[in-house]
């Protein structure tokens, strides 16, 4: 087994190990808009930022990541959240609202997805949690097992792929 070779993150917003620019949350002091992936180009030319055009999207996204989105920063703290989603996603650009918590349950969306199911643990004590949304039979959809206990299969595992017993 080989060690596994730590991703070296972006010092600025960093809100992936592994994507370029412009994936990124901006803040202007009421909330954070969530910034995808998307052309360069678009983002300064939707934007008015001065210059990112420049990088080139296969070559330079990651690598400059951090010069990136230190640029869409300064500029993007200038007007407020709601400004820039109307920009951007009138270029179709992935953008959204980062929301508080009470925000989140309050969506229209998020209540649509039933995200929330009760859990209940073995001594009887409930717990309020999201659910997986990735539903492959109508069984899984409504499972509301708690999760195993650490180390509660580990004698299973070990038989069946170790063949030891303890």
């Amino acid at each position: 087994m080989t060690a596994a070779k730590r991703p070296n993150r972006s010092s600025v917003n960093n809100a992936h190990a592994y994507l370029g620019a412009p994936l990124r949350h901006l803040r202007d002091g009421r909330r954070a808009p969530a910034v995808a992936m998307g052309s360069l180009s678009q983002a300064g030319a939707s934007s008015g930022v001065s210059g990112i055009g420049r990088f080139d999207q296969e070559k330079s996204a990651f690598a400059k990541r951090d010069e990136i989105k230190a640029a869409l920063a300064l500029h993007l703290s200038q007007r407020s959240t709601e400004h820039w989603l109307q920009r951007l996603r009138a270029v179709d650009y992935w953008c959204a609202p980062v929301l508080h918590w009470h925000e989140l349950l309050e969506h229209e969306a998020f209540r649509c997805l039933d995200m929330l199911q009760t859990v209940r643990r073995d001594h009887g004590g409930e717990i309020r949690t999201t659910r997986c949304r990735f539903v492959l039979t109508e069984f899984a959809r409504s499972l509301q097992e708690q999760a195993p206990r650490v180390g509660e299969h580990n004698d299973w595992v070990n038989r069946t792929f170790l063949g030891e017993t303890i």
